[in-house]
């Protein structure tokens, strides 16, 4: 989670951006990548473009997602319902490891998102 002042396109250019400086190369859309930083959600925000839609297209339908988010934000609403109740669901519809958090990635984007 983080604050900032940009707006949504420039915030997803500069997200592109530390892709790029931790080694993303763009390929096939959905394929495998060395690193994927999404905008989920900004307050507030909704929108639909070819590049970036808010909140996140999917982001009620991936739990690897709705885990961690409903434990940094417990009180989110996405499209209406708490990230905590869609995580909980999605958990009881039987994917409980679809969510593996990587503690060394997650610091990479702490350190890059800090510089």
């Amino acid at each position: 989670m983080i604050e900032t002042d940009l707006a949504p396109l420039d915030l997803l250019a500069a997200v592109k951006g530390i892709e790029r400086d931790l080694g993303r190369v763009e390929r096939e859309r959905w394929g495998p990548r060395e690193i994927d930083i999404d905008i989920l959600t900004m307050d507030g925000v909704t929108l639909e473009s070819d590049v970036l839609t808010l909140p996140h297209a999917r982001i009620n339908e991936r739990l690897f997602v709705l885990m961690p988010l409903a434990e940094i934000a417990p009180g989110l609403v996405v499209n209406g319902v708490p990230v905590k109740e869609t995580a909980r669901a999605l958990e009881a519809a039987g994917r409980p490891d679809d969510c593996v958090l990587d503690a060394d990635a997650t610091d990479a984007i702490r350190a890059a998102f800090a510089a």
